[in-house]
């Protein structure tokens, strides 16, 4: 599912995937509702200071322990400080990391990175979005078929399948599905509404191992397309040294990964480092990242950076403005230093900076 990036999905899955396990058993009434609930919140917590998208999650878990509380205490004082008590250890974690950034005079740039940019995003074309979660969908449907087959109990859903929909209801409403890497949050729900129905018996388990076959095959091939399609560790490390910078001067990662700075040691250029800023036609607009796209560009080519990454060919979603600014400066004040595959049909370009003539030394009177 392209998690192969550290993809936040990848790093939050294990905090929520304990969480839910312990409010499961608040709602199974296996455990008490006050700790263990605590426990639970301040998992997604943490969480949500990876991704905000764990949001519709935490807000399920919430509701069920409140439920479980209102269960067992009914209307009381103790069910409100509890409620407070787990929304509090929810929101300590991004309060904390606001009160840093206010505390070093950068409070305004936080809530705008985190809360407010988002809005300003400008949509991806309809059908490229549909396309997306189509592949989204199919990638999920064997395992969701899964989780239907385990059925509804008493004409209730499960726990499991109520958080599948939570995290589902997460994917969908940030309309981010150009990978499926997006989709990644909703498979441990999946997998354990599955779980029942593959050890029902003899067949079930032999279907259950067969998959495993199947997902085991299936993501060796996905890794080998992968890398086929991005690049190997040697091409990135040749990358890495053509655009390293040798006379003091910035490399520019206009279209690829920003992980060439740290593998090259450059300075950085601008505040926004990561490429797609700048270059895609979703984040065209100072709303979306704080600073005019086109005044940016220009402003960092005026610094004249050392040297240029390109990529070839260009990103069909690309802000044409901004690669129009980029194409005109490489053509006249920079040559193609090297130009490196990294995939089928993908180049790596790496432009360094001309030379520049020396001044004309003007004759004594």
């Amino acid at each position: 599912m392209e998690g192969e990036g550290g993809q936040a999905p990848v790093w939050y899955n294990l905090p929520v995937l304990i969480a839910a396990l312990l409010v499961r058993r608040v709602h199974q009434g296996r455990a008490p509702a006050g700790p263990c609930g605590l426990l639970a919140m301040a998992l997604v917590g943490l969480a949500l200071q990876i991704k905000y998208t764990v949001v519709f999650e935490g807000l399920f878990f919430g509701l069920v322990l409140l439920r479980a509380g209102h269960r067992a205490w009914g209307r009381s004082p103790r069910l409100i400080g509890w409620g407070a008590a787990w929304v509090g250890v929810a929101l300590a974690p991004t309060l904390a990391a606001l009160g840093f950034y206010l505390a070093i005079g950068e409070g305004n740039a936080f809530v705008f990175a985190n809360f407010l940019s988002i809005f300003g995003r400008l949509p991806d074309p309809l059908g490229t979005r549909l396309a997306g979660l189509a592949v989204l969908v199919l990638v999920l449907l064997p395992l969701a078929a899964l989780a239907m087959l385990s059925g509804r109990r008493k004409g209730r859903f499960s726990f499991d399948q109520l958080w599948a929909m939570a995290a589902a209801l997460g994917v969908l409403v940030f309309g981010s599905w150009l990978s499926p890497n997006y989709a990644i949050p909703v498979v441990p729900p999946l997998l354990l509404c599955a779980a029942p129905w593959l050890g029902r018996g003899r067949r079930s388990r032999a279907v259950g191992m067969g998959l495993i076959a199947v997902a085991f095959v299936g993501g060796q091939i996905a890794v080998a397309k992968t890398i086929e399609g991005k690049g190997t560790a040697a091409q990135a490390r040749a990358v890495a040294e053509a655009a390293r910078p040798r006379t003091g001067g910035c490399l520019w990662v206009w279209d690829g990964y920003p992980a060439l700075y740290m593998m090259t040691g450059s300075c950085l250029p601008t505040r926004w480092a990561f490429p797609g800023h700048l270059n895609t036609l979703d984040e065209a607009s100072a709303r979306a990242i704080g600073v005019d796209p086109q005044a940016e560009v220009r402003r960092i080519l005026a610094a004249r950076p050392e040297t240029i990454v390109d990529d070839w060919p260009a990103y069909a979603l690309g802000n044409r403005e901004t690669r129009a600014l980029v194409q005109a400066e490489l053509a006249r004040t920079y040559a193609l230093q090297v130009r490196i595959q990294t995939g089928s049909g993908r180049y790596r370009l790496v432009y360094r900076r001309k030379a520049e003539p020396a001044a004309a030394v003007r004759p004594s009177p």
